[in-house]
C-alpha cells in the first residue's frame, strides 16, 4: 500500500513539475491592445490572418509547460481573440511570459521579440 501512495505522490509532482497544457480553440479574429503600465495607447486594432496564424502555430508548438497565473502583471500588448467556437480568449504578452486564459509561460528575450514581431502591426511605430 505505501508503493501506491509514492507513486501517487511521484505523479503529482511529475504533473506539478512540468505544466499544464493549454489547447486553444481554432481562432477566426483578434484585435491588438497595447499598454503601457497599464495604460491603454491608443484603440483596439485587428491583425491579420497571417498574423493569427503565426500566433496559432507558435501556441501549438508551445502547448506544454504552462503553470495558473499566480500574479498580476504589467502587460506589454493584449491580444482578444475570437475563436471559431465564439468563445473569446486573451493572449497577454510581457518581456518574459505569455498568459493566455488563467495560464501563464515563461519566455526568453528572443521568444519576446518573435512573438511581438508576429503580432505587431505592419505601420505601427512602437
Amino acid at each position: 500500500m505505501g508503493n501506491f501512495f509514492h507513486f501517487i505522490i511521484a505523479t503529482m509532482l511529475c504533473t506539478m513539475l512540468s505544466g499544464c497544457y493549454v489547447k486553444t480553440p481554432p481562432m477566426k479574429s483578434a484585435s491588438l491592445t497595447y499598454l503601457k503600465t497599464d495604460k491603454l495607447v491608443g484603440l483596439p486594432q485587428d491583425i491579420k490572418p497571417e498574423q493569427l496564424d503565426k500566433l496559432s502555430q507558435w501556441l501549438q508548438s508551445h502547448r506544454w509547460g504552462w503553470q495558473p497565473v499566480v500574479a498580476p502583471y504589467f502587460v506589454d500588448a493584449i491580444l482578444t481573440i475570437r475563436n471559431t467556437d465564439g468563445s473569446i480568449s486573451t493572449f497577454k504578452l510581457m518581456k518574459n511570459l505569455v498568459i493566455v486564459g488563467q495560464y501563464e509561460l515563461g519566455i526568453s528575450a528572443e521568444e519576446y521579440k518573435e512573438l511581438y514581431s508576429m503580432i505587431v502591426l505592419q505601420n505601427d511605430s512602437k
